[in-house]
């Protein structure tokens, strides 16, 4: 999703001034992102290119020049699923390295 976001979505943004400086920072953080997945590659269990993302691509090719619009706006579902996948991964280490994990509510 990284990928596509970069390669596909962030480029077809149309932009002013103020919006490319915004779509240039949304995708150095993807970029930096993207680096520290890869230093942590071997922890990621999934390498393939799931349905889901299939779809995603799919749909935001059927929809032709309103797709930019729909992934951008959906690019805060896919930060908030990057979020939570890697809190999960964090909490996980921590307990199969017997650390303790408080929880707050």
């Amino acid at each position: 999703m990284i990928q596509f976001y970069l390669e596909v979505v962030l480029p077809n943004v149309t932009t002013g001034s103020a919006i490319q400086r915004s779509v240039n920072f949304l995708g150095n953080r993807l970029l930096d992102l993207r680096q520290t997945i890869k230093r942590c590659h071997r922890f990621f269990i999934c390498e393939k290119e799931s349905k889901t993302i299939t779809n995603i691509k799919e749909t935001y090719e059927k929809l032709q020049g309103k797709g930019i619009y729909k992934a951008m706006g959906e690019f805060d579902i896919f930060i908030n699923y990057i979020e939570e996948y890697l809190a999960y991964f964090y909490f996980f280490t921590l307990s199969q390295r017997g650390g303790e994990v408080l929880l707050i509510q």
